[in-house]
């Protein structure tokens, strides 16, 4: 799937468009400004908090969707930086980018979730239903358990396609090693820098590509289940 084919993200769009609209009413024309219906349970701070939660994941999966792009076209001109220096920190903000839209997903649920439990009447129901969903997303979230097993650890997530790149341009960059190579072996090593990082960012393009046509679908599953609770919390009507 490419970037031009990408769907946008209709159902929080939507519900930050309504939460916008009961924040600050003044930036509405004319019906909407008069369609607003509040019940006696509205409450700005309340409204500001969800505002923050869902622009924040909303923020974060719009950004992962560039991935596709970075792992594929953003590399620098200068030599002080390597095509495999490049590859390594674009591999560890994607996989920090998609831990924080897991974190940020779940706060959302989280905080739905013992909100409703002050107001609503069916709270084991509510509970079951998104402590399910609190495990799809965690389920979903694959890539981004590599990045949490290594951050809680003494060990670095590496990836071997910078890996075998970085080794073999050090061996050409060393004249000690370099100079004992024969002709092939030099061969073998100006080959395996070439390979490696072409095989890397196809790789992780394609990877990050994937995974955020999944991103993308839970994130508005997330909303489609809970958009009607969050209005029912916040004592609103949407605007159609």
């Amino acid at each position: 799937m490419t970037n031009a084919t990408k769907p946008t993200l209709d159902e929080i769009s939507k519900l930050i468009a309504n939460l916008l609209a009961y924040l600050h009413p003044e930036y509405l024309l004319p019906p909407y400004n008069t369609e607003l219906q509040k019940g006696k349970q509205y409450d700005v701070k309340t409204i500001e908090k969800y505002w923050e939660i869902l622009t924040t994941i909303d923020w974060f999966t719009k950004k992962l969707s560039k991935y596709e792009l970075f792992f594929n076209d953003f590399y620098p001109n200068s030599k002080k930086i390597s095509d495999f220096e490049a590859l390594e920190h674009h591999i560890h903000a994607y996989l920090e980018d998609m831990e924080t839209l897991k974190n940020k997903i779940d706060v959302f649920i989280t905080n739905l979730k013992n909100d409703l439990k002050k107001i609503a009447t069916n709270k084991k129901e509510i509970d079951f239903a998104l402590k399910t969903l609190r495990q799809k997303i965690f389920d979903v979230f694959g890539a981004s358990k590599l990045r949490g097993k290594h951050r809680h650890g003494n060990n670095r997530f590496v990836d071997h396609y910078v890996v075998d790149g970085q080794v073999a341009s050090t061996i050409l960059e060393t004249p000690i090693l370099r100079e004992r190579l024969t002709p092939q072996g030099l061969e073998r090593m100006q080959g395996k820098i070439t390979e490696s990082i072409t095989q890397g960012k196809a790789w992780w393009s394609n990877n990050a590509a994937k995974n955020y046509v999944q991103c993308y679908g839970l994130v508005n599953e997330v909303i489609r289940r809970n958009k009607a609770f969050l209005y029912d919390l916040l004592d609103i009507k949407p605007i159609h």
